[in-house]
């Protein structure tokens, strides 16, 4: 019966489908450590989100540290410091002075935030906000200003 020798494979065929199978089969384990050992099937990241750590003073860009825009005099100067809002005098500044100064149009002055250089930047986001002014303009207080806050 020259079919039934067809049937049935011969002991070197059986070796090669094994040796196949088993080649296929230590890829797959390979591919699958490979994949969690860079962290597929991992969740994702949920560290809290570290804005408050990053300083105001971390945003001025590389070489700029002593450069300087100067005020003109029709420029409104706010001062932030430990949660309140002062004027160039030094002086609290009420929710309807920080109301007026949407009102100041282009061209009439420009409003100026100076922030302390220590401030975390969601507080000084915070103070920006509370402004209201897409053209803001936003800055670091100096040595000088800072000490001038230390005295008062």
């Amino acid at each position: 019966m020259p079919h039934a020798s067809a049937r049935h494979q011969t002991g070197a065929d059986t070796a090669m489908t094994e040796i196949a199978l088993a080649l296929a089969m230590a890829f797959f384990a390979i591919l699958v450590l490979a994949l969690v050992s860079m962290g597929a099937g991992q969740p994702p990241d949920t560290a809290p989100e570290t804005t408050g750590d990053i300083l105001a003073a971390a945003l001025i860009p590389p070489g700029q540290e002593g450069s300087a825009t100067p005020m003109e005099s029709r420029d409104v100067l706010v001062v932030y410091h430990h949660g309140r809002f002062l004027d160039r005098d030094l002086a609290p500044l009420s929710d309807a002075a920080l109301a007026a100064l949407s009102a100041i149009r282009e061209g009439e002055g420009r409003v100026v935030l100076a922030v302390p250089p220590d401030l975390p930047l969601g507080e000084a986001m915070a103070a920006r906000g509370r402004i209201g002014r897409p053209d803001l303009l936003v800055t670091v207080l100096n040595a000088d200003w800072m000490a001038r806050l230390r005295s008062e």
